[in-house]
């Protein structure tokens, strides 16, 4: 009888280990999807008009709306992260790529995973202070 009770303990363990893993996993899982711009098996054509670098040239802005995607690698799994609230702008010289500049901003309260819980410690004290430090920017002054 007490090899029975063994085996139903063993397995009712089992069950519970298993079934506290998937909610772990579902609540904890990654929720956001990275949108791609261009699809990877697009085809792509070049028109016969020739594109010259004065065409290139000059200031050129983020086309709203935008989003910034990133992703971080943990033991257990990659996270998608998203932020829409992007703006910046860049200046292009192709004469004289040393002269070329860059700056983007985005807002670090739009960052979202999915998971209210994680992105709120992520935001929080703990990591990136989004209190106290709203926005991250990246700042281009070489090439």
């Amino acid at each position: 009888m007490n090899k029975k009770k063994g085996m139903i303990a063993a397995a009712a363990a089992i069950i519970i280990v298993a079934g506290g893993y998937s909610a772990f996993n579902y609540y904890t899982g990654n929720h956001v999807q990275i949108e791609q711009v261009i699809a990877a098996n697009s085809q792509v054509s070049a028109s016969s008009a020739e594109i010259k670098s004065d065409q290139l040239n000059g200031s050129w802005t983020i086309a709203q709306p935008s989003n910034v995607y990133f992703s971080i690698t943990t033991s257990k799994e990659t996270v998608n992260y998203s932020m829409n609230d992007v703006q910046g702008s860049w200046l292009v010289n192709l004469s004289n790529p040393t002269q070329m500049t860059g700056e983007g901003t985005v807002d670090l309260n739009t960052m979202s995973s999915g998971n209210n819980m994680r992105d709120n410690h992520v935001k929080g004290n703990d990591y990136l202070q989004v209190t106290a430090h709203p926005k991250a920017t990246l700042i281009v002054s070489e090439a």
